[in-house]
């Protein structure tokens, strides 16, 4: 089997905020169904939420969030590639967002201030169904430990 035929069927989508260095939200879920999460963001995307988990989960679902999550892209979404700094005031944050499916690839960055209105809706829309999907995931890894 060539490189080419292994990475053919291979999906990933990851997500991050950052201040600085540090990731203030990740979320990163692959089509081998490893999922890794860290972080929690308010749904404008411009400051951490008070109930963000400490903790950086990482392991298998039996949910198929990433299959949903890249049903959920939109035209509008995926016209949004690219680079963009929307200035505003506060903490300087930057919002990625990759796709990557085979050798197709699309890349969004939005850098804003913390006491802006944050990146567009279908943006803050998108972000917001991917944090929904791992924390029904981290849900199901917090009962499976108190069984």
């Amino acid at each position: 089997m060539s490189t080419d035929d292994s990475t053919q069927n291979v999906a990933v989508l990851e997500i991050s905020v950052q201040k600085g260095k540090d990731f203030l939200l990740y979320i990163l879920m692959h089509s081998d169904g490893t999922n890794n999460r860290s972080g929690a963001m308010n749904e404008s995307l411009t400051a951490v939420s008070p109930d963000a988990p400490k903790t950086v989960y990482m392991g298998p679902s039996e949910r198929p969030m990433l299959r949903e999550m890249l049903a959920s892209v939109t035209k509008e979404l995926a016209e949004s590639r690219g680079e963009h700094d929307l200035g505003g005031s506060g903490d300087k944050l930057e919002l990625t967002i990759t796709i990557q499916i085979a050798k197709r690839g699309l890349r969004i960055i939005y850098k804003y201030g913390s006491e802006s209105s944050g990146p567009p809706t279908v943006v803050k829309e998108f972000v917001g169904k991917a944090a929904q999907q791992t924390n029904a995931w981290i849900t199901d890894i917090e009962k499976n430990k108190k069984k």
